[in-house]
């Protein structure tokens, strides 16, 4: 049975919030390849848990300004996943 819209599926998030923020760091041309974006640091937990949910693998994050607002993120992505091919 699907998930509805408002109901929880990972982490505590709803698919439509794991989806939006996976749309702002996956890659436009190719959203199996690695993750490399700038985000503000307030979005972490669901952009975290949406690159786990959709690539199966773990992101890690890196302070890029001097008040800790913007994070970097990266992720070796889906394809060089376990879940990959």
């Amino acid at each position: 049975m699907a998930a509805t819209a408002n109901e929880i599926v990972h982490c505590g998030f709803t698919r439509e919030e794991l989806k939006a923020a996976f749309d702002k760091v996956a890659d436009k041309a190719d959203w199996r390849g690695p993750i490399c974006a700038v985000i503000p640091a307030k979005d972490w937990p669901v952009t975290h848990a949406a690159i786990g949910f959709f690539c199966a693998t773990d992101s890690n994050r890196e302070v890029v300004d001097d008040h800790g607002e913007w994070l970097k993120v990266t992720a070796v992505g889906y394809r060089m996943g376990p879940a990959g091919p």
